[in-house]
């Protein structure tokens, strides 16, 4: 009888698979941690790089803004330099370089006697512009003027109205902003607007003769 074959036990292969799974379980972990290890470290940085550029872009733009309003007032008073001394008179009357309280206070009372209308109070406060108007050196005036119908008025509104066509037509510059009107005293509070040229030590010495 032929003698069986004996059989050769297979090589053990479990120990190399376990390494082989550990060696990708630690890449793999490594991998994870370097992640977010880079994470942690560059994302920050990069924020800070992006606020920085943000507000780089900012500071060139705010610079940029201050370029043009200073090359507009140059040309204002380049122009201005050009204009003829009469024109300059009315210039100042529309928009003077004082608030000129006496001034406003004698155009409101010469306008209410021509209508037959009282001035009862006159309230004047400077205000600081905003926006294009302070860039180009501008400062606004607000007046709160309160009046009322005279004893001569038979017509209290057509009165008022004449006295509002009178106020439209003034050289000055000033905006009707609102209207208050009590029946009881046939009173008005009118809340105006006007301006005035704030001038600078560069702008005064440029336009000075």
């Amino acid at each position: 009888m032929a003698k069986a074959e004996e059989t050769k036990p297979k090589p053990k292969e479990e120990p190399e698979m376990k390494k082989k799974t550990s060696s990708s379980l630690l890449l793999i972990l490594l991998i994870a941690i370097f992640t977010v290890a880079g994470y942690l470290l560059v994302w920050p940085e990069y924020g800070r790089l992006v606020d920085a550029q943000e507000k780089i872009i900012s500071q060139k733009k705010a610079l940029e803004d201050e370029s043009n309003s200073f090359r507009g007032t140059n040309k204002l008073i380049e122009n201005y330099a050009d204009i003829s001394s009469e024109k300059r008179e009315k210039i100042e009357m529309m928009l003077p370089s004082e608030v000129d309280e006496a001034g406003l206070f004698s155009l409101f009372e010469s306008l209410a006697q021509k209508n037959k209308i009282i001035v009862l109070a006159v309230d004047i406060s400077e205000k600081e512009a905003a926006g294009d108007l302070k860039n180009l050196g501008v400062s606004e005036v607000q007046v709160s003027l309160n009046l009322t119908a005279g004893p001569d008025s038979e017509n209290a509104y057509g009165d008022f109205k004449n006295f509002l066509a009178d106020l439209e037509e003034n050289l000055r510059l000033i905006d009707l902003i609102s209207i208050n009107y009590t029946p009881e005293t046939t009173s008005y509070t009118l809340n105006l607007k006007t301006y005035r040229i704030v001038p600078t030590q560069s702008s005064s010495a440029a336009v000075s003769f």
